[in-house]
């Protein structure tokens, strides 16, 4: 894949400004993984050094080169999430004997698709920031009390995407407006 952009208007070293920078560009400067993917040479460390400190210093968290960690097994998790997920089973069987098949399709898997792919770019383009447990709680606790919920598989019956999944990125937005 060739750089989408050839404009290089980025100041080196500094931190990314909407208002004065080519994303493509200051990417292509400052990120090692858009660099390779773009097909220029390695950025040495003492290209991004100044800048990781100057982020970190102003307290944003910069991560390079780090691995996203494995799913934690239920078992494994947090208290407040086993509970959540006792709950969750038991409200889903009780859903389960209530809801009509033609209210549990849900979009199509293409719909599914989209939607998921277009929450997963969003979710990566600003960073893939994760929400704080409160708030995860709080946004797994209103889906799972929501009509929408396809409880067979954890799934919101109005966008498709996996209920503990989106309510855990905090870029993300409810579908129908609930968090």
């Amino acid at each position: 894949m060739t750089r989408p952009c050839l404009c290089d208007n980025v100041e080196l070293g500094k931190p990314y400004d909407a208002s004065k920078h080519c994303r493509h560009c200051w990417n292509y400067h400052h990120s090692p993984t858009f660099r390779k993917a773009w097909g220029g040479p390695p950025l040495l460390d003492k290209q991004y050094d100044g800048l990781i400190q100057q982020m970190q210093s102003q307290g944003i968290s910069v991560q390079i080169g780090v691995k996203m960690p494995e799913p934690v097994p239920v078992e494994e998790g947090p208290g407040w999430f086993k509970e959540l997920v006792e709950q969750a089973k038991e409200e889903i069987t009780a859903k389960q004997e209530v809801q009509k098949p033609e209210e549990s399709k849900g979009p199509s898997l293409f719909k599914k698709a989209i939607n998921f792919g277009g929450a997963l770019v969003k979710h990566a383009w600003h960073g893939m920031p994760q929400s704080a447990p409160e708030e995860q709680k709080r946004r797994v606790s209103l889906c799972l009390a929501c009509e929408h919920l396809m409880p067979s598989n954890g799934t919101c019956g109005k966008c498709g995407c996996v209920c503990a999944w989106k309510a855990s990125w905090s870029d993300q937005k409810c579908p129908v407006g609930k968090w």
